[in-house]
Order: structure tokens, then C-alpha cells, then sequence
């Protein structure tokens, strides 16, 4: 399945791509998800006052830095993942989920899909790992938005 989309107007100053799309193509996917290290620093985790992650689902990679479990491995897959990639998948800890999944620049945002040319060429490799083919942006202009939440 190819998502097709019409870009919004272009911006020379940031690299973000917007395309409308029906439904948020992530849903169906989660190969980021299973393709990915998503490693961070470790006052991310509720071992921390501050922070959000389950530190129970996180791992030591140094002693500054953890990764979602499964993640450090040769097939990386979060076990925060929940579903089948490729079909209907969902992140069990989405509002705490770490920064690096936060700062992934690939959103479904509004009924349209955003993306930064980077992060929309990580993802195409990610859902090639499983035979799924990239989302298409028909053509690749940028707009203004700070993706930062």
C-alpha cells in the first residue's frame, strides 16, 4: 500500500514534510518500533524523580544510558510494542514513551502525515526491513512547525 498525498506549501527554513493522508499510516506499521535502538539517558526513566519511562522496561548500556528492552539487539524489537508490525500496533506507553521515539519526526498529526526528509528516510528503510513499502510523499515541500512537544 502506497499513501499518496499532496505536500503543503514549501519553506526554505525547516525540513518538515507535511501530506494529508486518511488514516495514520503508523497504526498499521510499528516498524521504527522493531528497527530501531531507542536508547537515552537514564533520568528519562522513573528510577529518576523527574522521569516518565517505566524503568522496568529499560536496560543499561552504560551507566548514564538505558534502552528500551529488546531494542539492543541484532533484531531490535520494544517491548513496549504491542500488535503485529505491518498490521495494527500500538505503543503500551505512548505518553511516557522516551525521547527519542518523542523526537522521531514521522507524526500522523491532524489527518495529515509530518515528517522531516531525515526521519521520512528512516522510516522507509525500517518498513522495508518488513516488506512494507514507504509512505509516498508526491511532492516534498516543507512548512514551518515546531515538532517539539
Amino acid at each position: 500500500m502506497i499513501l499518496r498525498a499532496v505536500a503543503y506549501p514549501a519553506h526554505p527554513q525547516k525540513g518538515i514534510i507535511r501530506t494529508v493522508a486518511r488514516e495514520n499510516p503508523c497504526l498499521a506499521c510499528g516498524a521504527c518500533c522493531a528497527f530501531f535502538r531507542v536508547s537515552f539517558y537514564w533520568g528519562e526513566t522513573t528510577d529518576s524523580p523527574e522521569g516518565t519511562v517505566p524503568a522496568h522496561l529499560t536496560e543499561n548500556i552504560t551507566p548514564f544510558v538505558r534502552a528500551m528492552k529488546g531494542t539492543d539487539r541484532k533484531q531490535p524489537h520494544c517491548v513496549a510494542l504491542e500488535g503485529d508490525v505491518g498490521q495494527t500496533v500500538r505503543c503500551h506507553i505512548y505518553e511516557n514513551r522516551p525521547s527519542p521515539c518523542r523526537d522521531f519526526a514521522v507524526d500522523f498529526v491532524d489527518g495529515q502525515v509530518v515528517a522531516s526528509p531525515e526521519d521520512h528516510e528512516r522510516c522507509s528503510r525500517a518498513r522495508a526491513r518488513y516488506n512494507l513499502l514507504p509512505i509516498e510523499v508526491d511532492t516534498m515541500k516543507t512548512i514551518i512547525e515546531n515538532k517539539r512537544r
